[in-house]
């Protein structure tokens, strides 16, 4: 499957529509269960396809967002699409404690 070529997609294993988000109008979330990537046969992963019906507000589509799960257990896909809208709470606590607490810096001592 190549991401950009809708052409080469398989059919959808899961599929749901939210009708009307509070905050992003109607989505559509389609999910393909045990793909793999080309280098990694013997690695499982489950590919999300996230997009948004209603275009921005200068008329152009919203691009689809791609996501990878992977794990031993699948959750249900309403409950993976709706947690990754939760997603900015903790990147921007990573991206404070690299950046205010040091966590990239090496802890170096001298005794």
């Amino acid at each position: 499957m190549r991401l950009g070529d809708p052409t080469t997609w398989l059919e959808a294993d899961t599929e749901i529509e939210i009708d009307e988000h509070p905050d992003l109008g109607k989505v559509r979330v389609k999910q393909w269960l045990d793909l793999h990537f080309y280098r990694a046969p013997g690695q499982k992963v489950n590919l999300i396809l996230v997009e948004r019906m209603k275009p921005m507000s200068n008329g152009q589509p919203f691009p689809p967002l791609w996501l990878v799960w992977v794990g031993e257990r699948t959750l249900p896909l309403e409950t993976v699409w709706f947690k990754y809208l939760r997603r900015f709470g903790v990147d921007h606590w990573y991206r404070f404690a690299k950046q205010r607490l040091h966590w990239t810096l090496p802890n170096l001592r001298t005794r």
